[in-house]
């Protein structure tokens, strides 16, 4: 997914960080201000890491149901011959 991570500062003059796609929608947010944009970018790097940890244990799951999926099928297929 393209995405865009920007930084700004808010009302209150603290550091921000928002997250959105190539379309500009906004999928993720700072949920508190920093005082040092050095802070906020470290927040924003753990929440990346983070999600794409997320994105690789979801790819493995639906790897490890599809083999699941096919080998509920062999097993069908074989009882089924045994009749």
């Amino acid at each position: 997914m393209d995405e865009k991570w920007e930084f700004y500062k808010d009302r209150r003059h603290q550091w921000r960080w928002r997250r959105k796609t190539a379309s500009g929608r906004i999928i993720g947010e700072s949920n508190q201000g920093y005082e040092h944009r050095s802070d906020c970018e470290a927040n924003a790097e753990r929440i990346r890491l983070l999600t794409k940890f997320e994105q690789r244990q979801y790819a493995n799951l639906v790897a490890a149901l599809t083999d699941f999926e096919a080998t509920i099928t062999r097993l069908r297929k074989l009882k089924n011959r045994r009749g």
